[in-house]
């Protein structure tokens, strides 16, 4: 089977492409960027409309809560996704009240760094640095 593994690939991303005609797009870049010499051409099949990359989490869950700090107007959320809000929202940016300071952390008392990595959450200095 490993014999045919480049044309399950290909077979998989033909299957793909046929399957989603709307909202994807075939992406050709000539060479992938950490071979710049080497002419390898890299197909990538994106998704290019929002509505239904969120499509699964609005069939799975009740209630959705959206944020962002920079979209504006808010309108332009439900035409994005194609959903209608229940509640829409919005505050106005202002610098004269007090807002909330976010504090860097980058090592515990034992000077010992903190990270949220997969690979350091069974290391007991870690978990004794987040107290």
């Amino acid at each position: 089977m490993e014999n045919y593994r480049s044309l399950s690939v290909i077979a998989s991303f033909a299957t793909l492409v046929s399957t989603y005609s709307k909202g994807f797009s075939i992406i050709i870049e000539p060479y992938d960027i950490r071979t710049p010499t080497i002419y390898n051409p890299v197909l990538h099949f994106t998704c290019m409309d929002a509505s239904i990359a969120i499509k699964p989490v609005f069939s799975r869950f009740q209630t959705a809560i959206i944020t962002s700090g920079t979209l504006s107007p808010i309108d332009i959320y439900p035409r994005i996704l194609d959903f209608r809000p229940v509640t829409t929202t919005s505050y106005t940016m202002t610098l004269a009240r007090e807002c909330i300071l976010p504090m860097i952390v980058a090592r515990g008392s034992d000077q010992v760094s903190v990270s949220s990595k997969y690979e350091t959450r069974d290391d007991i200095a870690v978990i004794r640095n987040y107290g």
